[in-house]
């Protein structure tokens, strides 16, 4: 009978201890992949905006213009783009 009861008893932990792992092993996958995605939000955060202020900074300036009339709505609509692509992947 207390051969029976610790068997029984032995089972179910080893049981809850696998679940243990397989969560685990979960939590740390998400973990990985939230850190991922905020990496590369920054990264495309940074390098969509900084290149545009350098460029506004720069044509702000008298005699500064690096660009021409046309290019710079091109620069900032491609900018936009790849900002409002990135902010739509990260909002949930």
């Amino acid at each position: 009978m207390i051969l029976l009861f610790t068997s029984i008893d032995t089972f179910r932990r080893l049981q809850h201890q696998h679940q243990q792992t397989t969560q685990n092993r979960r939590r740390t996958f998400l973990d990985r992949q939230m850190l991922i995605i905020m990496l590369t939000s920054i990264v495309l955060f940074l390098s969509t905006q900084i290149p545009l202020y350098i460029v506004n900074i720069l044509n702000v300036l008298p005699g500064q213009s690096t660009q021409s009339p046309i290019q710079s709505p091109i620069v900032r609509s491609i900018a936009a783009f790849v900002a409002s692509i990135n902010y739509g992947v990260s909002s949930p």
